[in-house]
């Protein structure tokens, strides 16, 4: 899948800037040229957003539709054996090793960020991380950019990003703890700032070209003008997908957190239909520049560990299966979540059954690893 962005994201962005620094220069000539610098940067803005509105290249049933943020709850469940089961399967984990779920989170934070595209190390190293952790004392001169089998970050840059990942998913541990579950959008984007603290500028590794980047953090789209579509194939049919424009987000956000926290506090819910709603509306919203698909599994955790579960975790092997029925959820929208769901489900079993081979050691000799029981996609 590839992402593209529409709009002048950096220009507004240094416009917020320039703002601040004219409330302490007080120069008159500054002024004069940061009003011009203003309008023509509101100008191409707004000229961008209404092109990005009225495209036609967009993929039946994949352009923007306002108040996805209130799309049906889902009504689908996963059968009570296949949660059982699942349960049983952790719960044995945890009996192997005391540090079973620290480690855990560990391996969620290398796989989401390997289905990004972000950095992906040999199996080796890998282990090590999952086992270790990324705190730079763990990890001192254990491994190098030559441990990298893909990715578009250097090997000092990645852990640092794992460690805000970690940091990440480590405040939903907390979060689970009050009751009620209460999202906001303010909470949101402080989680969207702890997670991508380390990426705020950062140069990447493209196609062998290094290349500087900036990404606003801790504020959506709506502050920098940026508008995002992803265009990509599934099953052999590309297709082309339009999400909410910037000038929505906050709007769309703030109904999604609301509807989030009644979804979480109802207690006739399953766990998996609603990681799956949550997926879906926090993704299609994509609400910031960057970051939007590790956050969205971040968000889809918290059912499952207000039920004593682990958190999604959805490794390369489900990436395709995973992104593609994002799409066919985003199409229908009518409350089946039934074949997200499954891939919630089978991506974080086949996880937990890395895992295993990580707790002994054996994850860095195969990739290879058979799950079940389960049912199959449709």
């Amino acid at each position: 899948m590839r992402s593209t962005t529409r709009g002048p994201g950096s220009q507004m962005t240094a416009l917020h800037l320039y703002v601040e620094l004219g409330s302490m220069i007080q120069d008159p000539v500054y002024d004069a040229w940061l009003s011009q610098f203003r309008a023509n940067v509101m100008g191409e803005t707004n000229h961008i957003l209404s092109a990005y509105k009225s495209t036609q290249n967009v993929t039946h049933n994949q352009h923007w539709r306002p108040k996805t943020s209130e799309d049906a709850f889902p009504y689908c469940r996963m059968p009570k054996a296949f949660i059982d089961d699942f349960r049983q399967t952790w719960e044995k984990l945890s009996v192997m090793d005391s540090s079973a779920l620290s480690k855990f989170l560990n391996l969620h934070c290398l796989e989401s960020n390997v289905i990004e595209g972000t950095i992906k190390f040999d199996p080796y190293v890998t282990n090590m991380l999952v086992q270790a952790g990324f705190s730079s004392e763990a990890t001192s001169g254990q491994f190098g950019d030559s441990s990298i089998i893909s990715g578009i970050v250097k090997s000092q840059d990645a852990l640092l990003i794992l460690q805000d990942t970690r940091n990440a998913i480590d405040e939903i541990f907390e979060l689970v703890k009050t009751k009620p579950v209460i999202i906001t959008p303010e909470w949101v984007c402080r989680l969207h700032k702890t997670m991508m603290a380390s990426s705020h500028v950062s140069v990447l590794d493209v196609n062998g070209d290094g290349r500087f980047h900036h990404v606003t953090i801790g504020a959506t789209r709506q502050l920098s003008g940026v508008n995002v579509a992803v265009q990509g194939s599934f099953q052999g049919r590309p297709f082309k997908v339009q999400f909410c424009p910037c000038d929505s987000v906050d709007t769309e956000l703030a109904t999604f957190c609301k509807q989030c926290t009644v979804l979480l506090d109802r207690n006739d819910s399953d766990p998996f239909a609603v990681a799956a709603w949550i997926s879906h509306v926090f993704v299609t919203i994509h609400p910031f520049e960057d970051g939007n698909g590790r956050l969205s599994r971040i968000l889809a955790s918290i059912p499952l560990l207000l039920r004593r579960l682990p958190p999604i975790c959805i490794g390369l092997s489900e990436k395709i299966n995973y992104n593609g029925y994002l799409n066919v959820t985003r199409s229908y929208r009518n409350g089946d979540y039934e074949d997200l769901m499954k891939v919630l489900h089978r991506g974080t079993l086949t996880s937990l059954s890395h895992f295993k081979l990580h707790l002994t050691g054996l994850q860095f000799l195969t990739d290879d690893v058979a799950v079940g029981p389960w049912f199959p996609l449709n």
